[in-house]
C-alpha cells in the first residue's frame, strides 16, 4: 500500500509531502519461496522435483490476490530477501 505522509501538515499543509509504501509481508521474498528452502524452484525438466509450473502459478497467484488489490497504478515494489539473506552468495 502506498499513500501520501503530510508530516507537520498542520504548519506547513501540503508543502511537504513524501510517498511512501507499506509491504503487505515485511520486506522479506513472499511466502514459499525462501531462499533456503527445501522446495527450491527447479527449472530442469528431467529432474524428479521439477516444478517450475508449480511454483510460477502460485508466484502469479500471490501477486494477483495480495499485490495488486492494493495498487492503483502500473506497477509494484515485491521485495525479496530478509536480512543477511545472501550474505554467503557465490
Amino acid at each position: 500500500m502506498e499513500y501520501i505522509w503530510r508530516p507537520f501538515s498542520k504548519h506547513f499543509g501540503t508543502q511537504k509531502q513524501i510517498l511512501t509504501s507499506l509491504f503487505q509481508d515485511h520486506y522479506c521474498w513472499i511466502p514459499d519461496f525462501q531462499v533456503n528452502d527445501n522446495d527450491a524452484f527447479e527449472t530442469d525438466q528431467s529432474l524428479d522435483s521439477y516444478n517450475a509450473e508449480e511454483k510460477m502459478v502460485q508466484f502469479v497467484n500471490y501477486i494477483h490476490e495480495k499485490i495488486l488489490p492494493a495498487r492503483r497504478g502500473n506497477t509494484f515494489a515485491l521485495p525479496w530477501g530478509c536480512d543477511f539473506a545472501f550474505y554467503n552468495a557465490r
